[in-house]
């Protein structure tokens, strides 16, 4: 929230009008008249038809809440707070959500002091800064929204920003710097309030700029965040053209200060007009972020699932950390500036470490290594797991390690721990989850360093020494390009076969042992399907929201229109925000292909299931008629899930990594024809008509789940790939010697024109690909 004054909206808000403005009379009816409810063609008629379906799965509360906040954003303010007032009393003060939004229209009006009091009384109710909640049952429940990693910490951030921007209207600095400071660190990977607390904390810096001291760590997050949702492909090509914009901008600022800077790139990255006006007293930035891993705080995650060539901003993110990072990031460790004979024993146990946020029981990326660590030869390696966060290491990770080491997200203690380990070699199971692990990456401690496919995109790093892939999930014609063309700044490593390995589950839950009233109760309560669509054809696509690119709304809208008995169903996003604008964006979609009349049809049976156990996620995968798999990011751990349920999944390789990998898993048991004929698809089109055989031709998917059922289980504790890693760690580590660290590299520009042409080409086949006809 802007913490300058908006002009005053519609209706005045007063906090003391706030208890019981309808009478306990009115909560038998809508708190809205006639001709303020939304019409079926209105954004927000979806969520008014919830509230009419009987029964109802999500409490109606939360759903009058949902209803005020698409009103809100509708500008429909009258109506909105009406809703809000309603939401509190029908709750019987059990929710705090409603206070939080109320505050965002009170501080629109000019009206701090009761925004402030609103969300404090928000605050109050979750509970805050190690407060217990007081009276909203979630958090009594499931523990406050306001910690990081939480599910809803995103109404957290935005109660705390605009609690932030109330205080510092009102003059108080510093208490308004310590609330949005917390929020700042609460917020996730591209949090979409990470704008606005930027902003916010933009008019302190603007107070506190030093052309000797500034640290430039909010200009750096503020060119690294990249909207987890996008409206379209246009606006995909325009976010990647302002990230690389940003990048080189503070790249260039690291020597020459804001001197040189297009003028709207710097007021882009400058924020506030307060800031932009001291940007002559801004130097040269180089090295003067002091603590990289809170000062990036999260990494450019969603950046990799627009479906691009990432090497090129990949390898500029790392000029710009090498450049604004402490003199010592680069620097190694001490055996690998000191060998003290050590290297040399060639008959010592190797020591070998594995670090990662993510090694906690059942997380893909720990599982991803889970089979390797388990498995090495213990008389020759002695192995370490560094565990960085709050989780700790699964039960088998945990085990299979001579030691495992948390080190938190305490930047300093991390190096300090990996530089006594004196490590033969250190395997980064992923490094653009979280800020740690990425910024380890640039230190050099171990003569081998390694990063595996947790994160299937290359680092960009030149500390990182190999990235594990495999053959079959990689691009054929990869092996052509040299290695200025390649995807990777690593050296490349092709695993034989699918090179993943997850161990196999036991005790799932099996969909076929329920009887068919256990089966309709899972679809309509845990699932909330509506009732009507308990019999049509399901078409699932169980990722996370921010995985479906804008060019997979084709394959939604194409099969609504070809299967009027199909409903095709998509996991809610853990903010509600998220789920609307995918909703809209569909909603757009469908209307201007097959016009409003057919949209409605179509938008109504677009069905957003809520996030479930474990259990019910399994038994939602084998219950569904065909599971689709998204691009151009597809993902591992979904795909081999798909494969266990038995249910055909239809999927489009792309030419990365990130969108092959269940091309890769069907190769395990499938052959070229058998997979072509049913499942992999070449354009959005052939998705279209692959999904819609498999959701209409009984015969045909009976067969598919038959090859699935006999074969697919060769992709779990797969042998071969443990033995490929178990090779490879021996071969690199058999001789290790210091490697020498190049120097910085120096700011180029980044205007090389062979990455460039590559680009343009990769781009040129996936749209061709992308091209669809109804």
């Amino acid at each position: 929230m802007n913490w300058r004054c908006r002009p005053a909206l519609l209706v005045a808000f007063s906090f003391a009008h706030l208890p019981f403005l309808l009478s306990s009379a009115a909560l038998n009816q809508f708190p809205l008249d006639p001709s303020e409810l939304p019409p079926p063609s209105h954004p927000c008629h979806h969520i008014y038809g919830q509230i009419l379906e009987s029964p109802v799965a999500i409490p109606r509360y939360k759903l009058f809440n949902s209803l005020a906040v698409c009103y809100h954003q509708h500008g429909l303010i009258p109506s909105a707070l009406k809703l809000y007032e309603y939401s509190i009393i029908t709750s019987n003060k059990t929710f705090a959500l409603p206070f939080a939004n109320l505050a965002a229209v009170a501080l629109n009006n000019g009206d701090h002091a009761t925004a402030n009091a609103l969300v404090r009384e928000y605050l109050r109710g979750v509970g805050f800064n190690g407060s217990s909640p007081e009276f909203d049952k979630d958090a009594i429940e499931h523990g406050s929204p306001c910690r990081k990693g939480e599910d809803k910490e995103g109404e957290c951030c935005m109660a705390l920003n605009n609690l932030g921007a109330g205080l510092l209207t009102g003059g108080q600095w510093e208490e308004a710097e310590k609330v949005l400071k917390i929020a700042e660190n609460i917020m996730g990977k591209g949090h979409v309030m990470g704008d606005k607390v930027f902003f916010n904390l933009g008019s302190l810096y603007a107070e506190e700029v030093n052309p000797e001291s500034f640290d430039p760590s909010a200009l750096m997050r503020r060119a690294l965040l990249v909207p987890p949702i996008s409206n379209s492909s246009s606006e995909i090509i325009k976010t990647r053209n302002l990230f690389e914009q940003r990048v080189n901008a503070i790249a260039h600022m690291a020597y020459y200060g804001c001197e040189g800077v297009e003028d709207e790139t710097l007021r882009d990255l400058l924020v506030v007009e307060e800031l932009y006006e001291l940007r002559g007293e801004i130097g040269p930035i180089k090295n003067r972020v002091i603590d990289p891993s809170k000062g990036l705080q999260t990494p450019h995650f969603y950046l990799h699932y627009h479906g691009a060539l990432d090497r090129p901003l990949q390898e500029l993110v790392a000029s710009m950390h090498i450049l604004l990072g402490p003199t010592d990031l680069l620097t190694p460790s001490s055996p690998m500036i000191h060998p003290d004979g050590r290297l040399d024993d060639f008959d010592r146990k190797k020591r070998l470490g594995f670090i990662s946020s993510l090694f906690e029981e059942g997380e893909p990326h720990g599982l991803l290594l889970q089979d390797v660590i388990r498995n090495i030869d213990k008389t020759r390696y002695e192995v370490y797991v560094v565990i960085i966060g709050g989780e700790q290491a699964g039960d088998v990770i945990g085990k299979s390690a001579d030691k495992v080491i948390p080190v938190g997200f305490d930047w300093p203690l991390a190096r300090k721990t990996l530089d006594e380990l004196q490590l033969d070699g250190l395997v980064f199971a992923e490094m653009q989850n979280e800020a740690m692990a990425h910024m380890l990456g640039f230190g050099r401690f171990a003569p081998v360093q390694i990063l595996a496919m947790g994160s299937p995109i290359t680092s960009g790093n030149p500390s990182i020494d190999y990235f594990v892939s495999c053959a079959r999930s990689e691009h054929p014609l990869l092996t052509m390009l040299d290695d200025t063309e390649s995807h990777y700044t690593e050296q490349l490593v092709l695993l034989e076969g699918v090179g993943i390995s997850f161990p196999a589950p036991s005790g799932l839950p099996c969909a076929s042992a329920l009887s068919q009233p256990e089966r309709d109760s899972t679809w309509l309560v845990d699932l909330h399907l509506p009732s009507k669509f308990l019999h049509f054809r399901k078409y699932t696509c169980p990722q996370h929201l921010f995985k479906l690119h804008p060019d997979f709304d084709a394959v939604i809208s194409g099969l609504l229109a070809g299967d009027k008995k199909g409903v095709v169903l998509l996991q809610s996003a853990k903010i509600g925000r998220k789920t609307g604008m995918i909703r809209r964006r569909i909603s757009s979609f469908v209307v201007r292909e097959f016009g409003e009349e057919a949209g409605l049809d179509f938008l109504e049976r677009l069905v957003f299931i809520p996030r479930v156990t474990s259990d019910v996620f399994h038994l939602l995968l084998q219950m569904s008629s065909v599971l689709l798999h998204p691009f151009p990011f597809g993902g591992s751990k979904t795909s081999s899930d798909a494969i266990l349920s038995g249910t055909p999944l239809v999927t489009m390789p792309t030419p990365y990594l990130r969108g092959r990998m269940a091309l890769g898993f069907y190769h395990e048991f499938m052959d070229d024809v058998q997979m072509h004929e049913c499942c992999v698809a070449t354009s959005v089109t052939d998705y279209i008509n692959k999904a819609l055989r498999l959701g209409l031709n009984d015969a045909l998917r009976d067969g598919v789940e038959e090859l699935m059922r006999r074969g697919g289980g060769k992709i779990f504790d797969n042998e071969s790939v443990r033995h490929e890693w178990l090779l490879f760690l021996d071969s690199v580590l058999k001789n290790p010697a210091p490697s020498p660290y190049p120097d910085p590299p120096p700011y180029l520009g980044h205007d090389n024109v062979v990455f460039q042409s590559l680009q343009r080409r990769w781009l040129k086949d996936f749209s061709r690909s992308m091209s669809y006809n109804k």
